[in-house]
């Protein structure tokens, strides 16, 4: 089983995390599949907390921060 986590933060060679509007979710599947593209949906966006399979990752504006501060807490 693949972690919750590696679905944003894993390093495998080609995959991408799209954010979309809803109304546009069929036609970027509908496009990957006609490109040979595999095509997942792993959630939705919405409220203020990264919740990936029904497991709660932390609320968005935490992950920011972590995210953006992590070369200078390194240094």
């Amino acid at each position: 089983a693949i972690r919750n986590d590696s679905w944003l933060f894993g390093e495998a060679q080609g995959r991408v995390v799209l954010s979309c509007t809803q109304e546009n979710a069929a036609k970027i599947e509908a496009l990957a599949a006609q490109n040979g593209v595999d095509c997942l949906h792993i959630g939705t966006v919405k409220g203020t907390d990264l919740v990936i399979n029904n497991t709660a990752m932390g609320a968005m504006s935490q992950l920011q921060n972590t995210y953006n501060q992590a070369l200078a807490n390194c240094l």
